[in-house]
């Protein structure tokens, strides 16, 4: 069992990175890394989808856009590499 389940606090979310980019949400922590939103959403984050301070979350904003980065150049070599026959 989490101590700190039921504990409110501010919350740096990153899993809308590339849609909301980094934002700030009032959360209750539950369990295994998951937190709730408390806005009275339904909303629910886990694992790295959400930090606890900001530094953190820029830090793990800069992996995803690497990885993402190097997912879309892998993905331009492959489209530059199709070819159409006559």
């Amino acid at each position: 069992m989490n101590p700190n389940e039921g504990t409110t606090f501010t919350a740096w979310i990153t899993k809308y990175l590339f849609t909301r980019g980094i934002f700030s949400t009032a959360v209750e922590d539950c369990k295994d890394k998951m937190v709730k939103d408390t806005n009275g959403s339904l909303n629910y984050y886990h694992g790295d989808e959400w930090h606890r301070t900001r530094e953190n979350a820029v830090r793990h904003a800069e992996k995803m856009r690497k990885k993402k980065l190097a997912s879309l150049k892998k993905s331009i070599e492959k489209i530059k590499k199709l070819e159409f026959g006559d």
